[in-house]
């Protein structure tokens, strides 16, 4: 356990002893999964005014303040504060998308209401509730369910696909700039394949799965090249759809076609400036391999 998260919720403890706080959601889900946790999110009864002499001497934003949300950085980490009435306490910790999201820590344990950790254990997202009424007061649930199967290679909940269905034309809603960064997270990570095969399932890209893929090698984080081995593999149509739904440049279709003929080529010469990408590209192509790459240099000499 990091010690921040203690010292930020005695700290809060020991000035206001009869409040109530709790790290939850993100911070202890990335700690079981085995991640660092890049913030630490607080739920807490206390005010914005008072969190402020708790933290005194430090930068405060106050962008989210009418959604009683604030941030500040301590000891390194980022730490957002969520504010809400005592009253409405205990209901807002279970107000959450996913089983995974749901553990919080009072300063003394871990509290697993809904059994997170063994869904973690199990690399299974499974719903918290009501996921199609919570992702329509918060659309971003949505694609950040396909982030994590990207990022984590869990699978779906057969309750939160049928969810997932009945909630598709929600991920409209969300703000664009917010699709535009889950496109990408989604495209970055090792189980993109099996993201899209979800994103098929559920109805929100166009295509036919490919129930033989689920992971692509973690070669780079060039979303062209990553996306490029989805228009080889599931075809033009499936990635259109992708980005028209996530709102990401057409240009890069033009771009992954390119790639994808370059990706093809038997020969590729290695005084010209393309090599590098195909070698790349093919790497992607070889799942790695190392002895199908070294024989398409030697035949490239």
């Amino acid at each position: 356990m990091d010690n921040t998260s203690i010292k930020v919720l005695s700290k809060l403890q020991k000035a206001f002893p009869n409040s109530k706080s709790v790290v939850r959601g993100g911070y202890l889900r990335d700690l079981f999964i085995g991640r660092k946790p890049d913030d630490i999110d607080v739920l807490t009864d206390i005010g914005y005014k008072d969190l402020q002499k708790v933290f005194k001497g430090l930068n405060w934003s106050d962008g989210g303040l009418k959604l009683g949300i604030t941030w500040t950085k301590f000891q390194n980490k980022d730490v957002q504060f969520s504010t809400v009435p005592t009253d409405d306490f205990e209901e807002e910790l279970t107000n959450v998308d996913l089983t995974m999201n749901s553990m919080y820590l009072d300063g003394k344990k871990i509290h697993d209401p809904l059994n997170g950790f063994d869904d973690i254990k199990n690399n299974i997202i499974r719903p918290a509730g009501d996921f199609l009424e919570h992702s329509t007061n918060s659309p971003q649930s949505i694609p950040r369910v396909f982030r994590f199967a990207s990022e984590l290679g869990f699978d779906l909940d057969e309750e939160l696909i049928n969810y997932l269905i009945d909630a598709r034309e929600t991920i409209k809603d969300n703000d664009s700039n917010r699709l535009i960064i889950e496109a990408y997270n989604i495209a970055r990570g090792e189980y993109i394949f099996k993201a899209f095969n979800f994103l098929i399932r559920t109805g929100i890209i166009n295509g036919v799965e490919n129930k033989e893929l689920d992971r692509l090698p973690l070669i780079n984080d060039s979303i062209i090249q990553r996306l490029t081995m989805v228009h080889y593999y599931y075809g033009k149509k499936t990635l259109v759809s992708f980005i028209e739904i996530f709102g990401l440049n057409e240009d890069v279709v033009r771009r992954s076609t390119e790639l994808k003929k370059l990706m093809l080529s038997e020969y590729v010469d290695r005084e010209s400036g393309n090599f590098p990408l195909a070698l790349l590209l093919k790497r992607y192509l070889f799942n790695d391999d190392k002895r199908k790459v070294i024989e398409f240099m030697q035949k490239n000499k």
